[in-house]
């Protein structure tokens, strides 16, 4: 998974990943050719590359790769299962990210959910610097893979970044989302804005 050293001559090895070509923030658009061709040089390395998504999607600019490269198409992926569960939360607030703009997201979506009147859970994606509990917002720190697909389909609307894996697994739940990306993320703000 994106691990590019990781292959042998010796033996079929994968590549898995989404970003087969890398969008280059504004200031450095003017490198986005080179950085891609060696991105590919490397891909081509591998015996062959999954790429998990489907042919013609929305993330059809991270998803486009040299047709001489050996690929396939694997579909959308995620660990999570989905269950019939009755609906606990107006909104899930899921954190994640690097800092400082996981606590940056945290904080500023806090103040809000505690100034409204709807029941919310705030998974916060790490366990430091605690934000204190108010009334209305139930919170946690980490949650591991069942309890974070209990959360969403209990919840009526997802806030959270909108990163890839995270799209994924919305989509196998059939969670409606608001997606804030991480600024400075091309990535994220790319699939942002196909999401549209």
């Amino acid at each position: 998974d994106n691990r590019y050293g990781c292959y042998s001559k010796k033996i079929k090895s994968v590549f898995v990943t989404h970003q087969c070509h890398l969008i280059m923030p504004d200031g450095f658009k003017w490198i986005e050719t080179g950085v891609n061709f060696f991105n590919q040089r490397q891909m081509k390395k591998f015996s062959e590359v999954w790429i998990p998504a489907v042919l013609n999607s929305f993330a059809n600019k991270l998803t486009n790769i040299d047709r001489n490269i050996p690929h396939r198409f694997i579909g959308f992926q995620s660990q999570l299962e989905k269950k019939e569960l009755t609906k606990q939360f107006d909104v899930a607030i899921i954190c994640s990210g690097p800092e400082p703009q996981r606590s940056m997201f945290e904080h500023l979506l806090f103040e809000q959910i505690a100034a409204a009147s709807l029941k919310s859970i705030l998974v916060r994606g790490t366990t430091k610097n605690k934000v204190s509990s108010v009334e209305n917002v139930e919170i946690r720190d980490l949650c591991n893979a069942g309890e974070m697909a209990d959360i969403i389909t209990q919840s009526k609307i997802i806030v959270s970044r909108s990163g890839y894996s995270t799209i994924m697994d919305l989509m196998k739940l059939g969670s409606k989302a608001i997606f804030v990306p991480t600024p400075g993320q091309t990535e994220q703000e790319y699939l942002a804005n196909a999401l549209m």
